[in-house]
């Protein structure tokens, strides 16, 4: 569709700390099993992302069950803009 989005990862810890290294920081992890804010940590600088990995896998785990983490390219002072769609049976 051509809708731009954030770059995101979401994965293990192993995997995410050579992934996520690659990408623009700041980044933000939290649980890609959860909700509620729980668990969630902004990473600036990849020297953060190893300490920051672990402590978000292991709330995800106690939390939800579940150890994956979802990281994405931060936004800092973000705007909320939503664009509502409504189709039927025929489109």
């Amino acid at each position: 569709m051509g809708i731009p989005t954030i770059e995101n990862k979401i994965g293990n810890t192993e995997y995410l700390l050579n992934e996520a290294a690659k990408m623009d920081f700041p980044i933000l992890l939290k649980a890609a099993a959860g909700g509620g804010g729980k668990g969630m940590r902004i990473v600036r600088k990849v020297e953060e992302l190893a300490d920051a990995l672990e402590s978000t896998s292991r709330e995800a785990l106690n939390y939800f069950g579940n150890d994956s983490v979802y990281a994405e390219k931060y936004i800092e002072n973000p705007r909320h803009i939503e664009v509502q769609i409504l189709g039927d049976v025929n489109g």
